[in-house]
């Protein structure tokens, strides 16, 4: 699972929701979260998070988000090599078939359908974290 100390940010236009999920990270012992309300507000914080000693390390996004749609900034996310294996988590209630697609075709990490519980949200952030760290830790073990 990942550190308590994990980077992480929630990119929704919605208050209630961000603070929501904000809560439920909170619950689960997570102490560094930030917010940003759209896209273009989540992409300045990647940028200047990234020099410091606490980057970014974990993007909670809602798909329908101003500025910057939150495919879109998948997207730039995975095209730039600063941000490329940061994971990225949509927590968003589009749900069809298509976007589910697409955000795996664009290297989505995990894909979560509202509405959710702190339950599913602690499974989806395990399973994202096996999937990404989860064989290099493996790896590293047999060593």
């Amino acid at each position: 699972m990942f550190s308590p100390d994990t980077c992480i940010l929630i990119v929704d236009c919605e208050l209630t929701m961000r603070s929501l999920i904000g809560k439920m990270l909170r619950e689960l012992g997570f102490k560094n979260i930030q917010e940003a309300s759209n896209g273009e507000m989540a992409w300045q914080k990647l940028e200047t998070s990234h020099s410091t000693k606490n980057p970014i390390q974990l993007v909670l996004c809602d798909w329908l988000i101003p500025k910057i749609k939150g495919l879109d900034l998948l997207k730039m996310s995975r095209f730039d090599e600063r941000f490329k294996n940061v994971p990225f988590v949509f927590i968003t209630s589009e749900s069809g078939q298509k976007q589910v697609e697409q955000a795996l075709e664009s290297g989505v990490s995990h894909y979560v359908v509202t509405p959710f519980t702190a339950d599913q949200i602690k499974m989806r952030l395990e399973e994202t974290y096996d999937r990404i760290f989860g064989s290099k830790t493996q790896e590293s073990n047999k060593l």
